[in-house]
């Protein structure tokens, strides 16, 4: 279960120094140890796991760091913006997602993917910049609509008509 804001905990350890006797381990990245055994969480959702705290998920539009070079770090647990081209809409957030096809997100930030503009599309997922969102061929238009995935969003205008043969203007 998620531990509360602060909470008290004796973690074990098979290399404290006396049998019986908690070791003290250094205080997680997200947290505030002021001395004895009260810790208090900045940020995201702690639980008591293998006598220590681990970092278990994030606010929205952030995810969990807890590892170095792919293993598990205890010293460097926190929460971060989700990067670019990433989010995270989720209440309870530990990993970031790409952006959807027709949406970009140009940085680091909390922030949700923003839809491509009008009269572009973006069909593959994880545009990190808006020169991603591709624009629509001349005389055509996504009649007003914003965050589309394919060309075939693109619709000729009025007095045009699509070269026959080929699937989008």
């Amino acid at each position: 279960t998620p531990s509360p804001a602060a909470e008290r905990i004796r973690p074990m350890s098979a290399s404290a120094s006396t049998v019986g006797t908690p070791a003290c381990l250094t205080c997680p990245a997200g947290a505030t140890c002021a001395g004895g055994a009260l810790v208090v969480f900045d940020e995201g959702t702690w639980v008591a796991k293998n006598g220590m705290y681990v970092l278990e998920s994030c606010a929205a539009g952030h995810h969990v760091v807890n590892s170095v070079a792919g293993v598990f770090n205890h010293d460097v647990q926190r929460c971060e913006p989700c990067e670019a081209g990433t989010e995270c809409s989720n209440e309870a957030c530990s990993v970031c997602t790409p952006c959807k096809p027709g949406f970009y997100k140009a940085y680091q930030s909390a922030d949700l993917c923003d839809p491509c503009p009008l009269n572009t599309y973006r069909t593959e997922p994880g545009a990190a910049e808006l020169v991603a969102c591709l624009q629509c061929p001349a005389a055509a238009s996504t009649r007003g609509l914003v965050g589309q995935q394919s060309s075939a969003a693109c619709l000729c205008d009025s007095g045009y008509y699509p070269e026959i043969g080929v699937d989008a203007p």
